[in-house]
């Protein structure tokens, strides 16, 4: 057989192996690396120069989510306002800005948000449509429900609040969502 009886294909009639145009894509399976190719013309460096490309791109990516990061964090972010919450109004869980340090050099602390303040719809006179639901609070002890009004602004609502304003509406809702077993019996022994 001769040489160009022996050339399949992809090789070159001069038996030095496939061309590869490019190089397309890779991937790691069970720890070999595998490369997605283009074959017409191909050497080594397609790969280191492929290799180098993606390093490149890993770079660029990192640096452009660190730049994100650094740019603005989340505190200083305004807070987007809530469906029907009106502008003037304070949010719930505002603080005031710390205060300076006193003459004495210790430190004063920033007073938590009390209940009997008005910084609440109901507490205003504002009437509730519906308690939607009650979770447990995370700048305020207990739990707080989220409540819609009739202005349809949406508000969440430390339940202690509302068992002193609308202790017909908590009870409600709590009772919408008594469920009973017809069956059940707890001194049984079934």
């Amino acid at each position: 057989m001769s040489e160009s009886d022996d050339s399949s294909g992809g090789e070159l009639e001069g038996g030095s192996g496939y061309v590869v145009e490019a190089i397309l894509n890779k991937r790691s399976r069970m720890g070999i690396t595998e490369y997605l190719v283009k074959w017409k013309a191909g050497s080594p460096l397609l790969i280191k120069e492929f290799e180098e490309g993606k390093k490149r791109e890993k770079q660029k990516h990192r640096e452009i989510s660190s730049k994100d990061k650094n740019q603005t964090p989340a505190s200083s972010r305004p807070r987007k306002p809530i469906k029907g919450e009106r502008k003037d109004s304070p949010h719930p869980y505002a603080r005031p800005a710390p205060k300076e340090e006193s003459s004495q050099g210790a430190p004063s602390l920033l007073p938590e948000p009390t209940i009997d303040s008005t910084n609440y719809g109901v507490q205003r006179g504002m009437k509730i449509i519906r308690i939607l639901g009650v979770r447990p609070g995370h700048h305020i002890k207990g739990l707080v429900a989220m409540v819609i009004y009739e202005e349809g602004m949406t508000e969440l609502v430390p339940t202690m609040v509302l068992s002193l304003h609308a202790a017909k509406q908590m009870v409600a809702f709590y009772e919408d969502r008594l469920r009973f077993e017809e069956e059940y019996n707890p001194y049984s022994h079934n």
